[in-house]
């Protein structure tokens, strides 16, 4: 049980760093063809 939580846990944290990994490359790139 407690071995599936933490696989559960590394799941959610690599998913959480890829959203938040494509959300930066976005930011960059509308950055630098939409510069505000």
């Amino acid at each position: 049980m407690m071995k599936w939580m933490v696989t559960q846990a590394m799941k959610m944290m690599t998913m959480e760093m890829v959203l938040i990994r494509k959300w930066m490359v976005t930011q960059s790139v509308l950055s630098i063809y939409l510069p505000f």
